[in-house]
């Protein structure tokens, strides 16, 4: 097991993440091939219920097997003044290149 964090540009979705860690990838530490195919097989399927039951079939297998053990979820706090030309994304990125004082 490891330490790892992905924020997934906060997007509630199974496919914004587990890929990263279990689909073969170089940050994937268990290469376990069996969890390999059935996200390969969920993020290509555009049967919902295929979908589905491949991630639930990974994931089941992920936490069965104490692969990954989410341990802390946190939210992206943002403070500005009025002074300040800040625009927030939806991703929860904040690109603080892009500011300016008025």
């Amino acid at each position: 097991m490891s330490f790892q964090a992905w924020g997934s540009f906060s997007i509630l979705d199974t496919s914004a993440s587990a890929g990263t860690w279990f689909k073969g990838n170089p940050d994937d530490n268990i290469k376990d091939p069996q969890v390999q195919g059935w996200l390969q097989t969920a993020d290509n399927a555009l049967d919902p219920q295929l979908r589905k039951d491949n991630y639930r079939k990974a994931l089941q297998r992920i936490s069965e097997q104490a692969y990954w053990a989410p341990l802390f979820n946190y939210s992206m706090n943002y403070a500005y003044v009025s002074d300040l030309n800040f625009k927030p994304y939806p991703d929860e990125l904040p690109r603080f290149v892009l500011s300016s004082w008025k």
